[in-house]
């Protein structure tokens, strides 16, 4: 029998495909796992993006097995759930778009400038930084319930709409510098994979005696972590750009975004 012809699945494909998967399994949908893009037809030379599929290395496994209680997961099922992966995860990033134009008086342009100093326009930089204190609290109101529910998938819930709110202004706030400034990477690719890797940190460090050693919890335990790092990372951001911005206070917003997050519930961390 002929062994299979494996091609390297194109780079703009790859990353395409795992941004609309969110770099998660779209099986188990459990962030933090390690994954990897699965052919759906068997067929590793077939690089369509309808044959593309984000796995975790078990629920891969479950593709191959065949037979008795080890049931192959079949591409038919595995192309139901992703196509629903595919949905939920997009209906999140536009829930996180609409909390975000919510507080808006204009869109922000998505173009970079050519010089770090030359932001596109100071002006509605400044005015969306100045919304982020109230897209703070707005979120952390909508997740609150969520998170005091003490409920494994419902906290996790919580997380991921915050965590999706926040992947959505650092990719607008890195959209602000020049093009490619970032590892020559787009802003929405570059800020996803960053959240994909804390996720994997977070989940390993907080298993020192393996995998699924501490149960459920740990899902999160990594989800607040992760939404500790991103915020951290607007901070960062923000007291950069502010250095380009004419009559800023950077100490005053910090206030603001600091009493926004100060009488919420906050996804655990440990």
């Amino acid at each position: 029998m002929s062994k299979k012809e494996r091609s390297i699945v194109p780079p703009e494909a790859s990353a395409a495909v795992l941004f609309q998967s969110d770099r998660t399994c779209c099986v188990c949908r459990e962030r933090g796992k390690p994954i990897q893009i699965h052919h759906i037809d068997g067929n590793p030379a077939n690089n369509d993006p309808e044959n593309l599929a984000v796995v975790c290395f078990d629920c891969h496994n479950a593709t191959q097995l065949k037979g008795g209680f080890g049931r192959k997961l079949d591409a038919v099922q595995v192309r139901k759930y992703r196509d629903d992966w595919l949905q939920r995860v997009e209906s999140r990033r536009n829930k996180a778009d609409e909390i975000a134009a919510a507080h808006q008086s204009a869109p922000i342009p998505r173009t970079a400038p050519q010089r770090r100093e030359e932001l596109p326009d100071p002006t509605k930089v400044a005015n969306y930084i100045r919304t982020l204190p109230a897209i703070r609290r707005d979120i952390y109101h909508r997740s609150k319930e969520l998170w005091d529910s003490g409920v494994t998938p419902k906290m996790r819930q919580g997380n991921n709409d915050v965590i999706d709110v926040l992947e959505q202004i650092l990719t607008t706030l890195v959209s602000f510098y020049p093009a490619g400034h970032f590892d020559n990477q787009e802003p929405h690719d570059y800020i996803n994979a960053i959240t994909a890797s804390r996720y994997t940190w977070h989940w390993s460090r907080l298993e020192p005696n393996g995998p699924r050693s501490r149960g459920t919890i740990v899902g999160p335990l990594a989800g607040g972590c992760v939404i500790a790092d991103l915020e951290d990372m607007v901070l960062e951001l923000i007291s950069e750009l502010s250095e380009c911005l004419d009559g800023f206070e950077y100490d005053s917003w910090k206030k603001e975004w600091d009493a926004a997050g100060a009488n919420a519930t906050r996804g655990m961390c440990s």
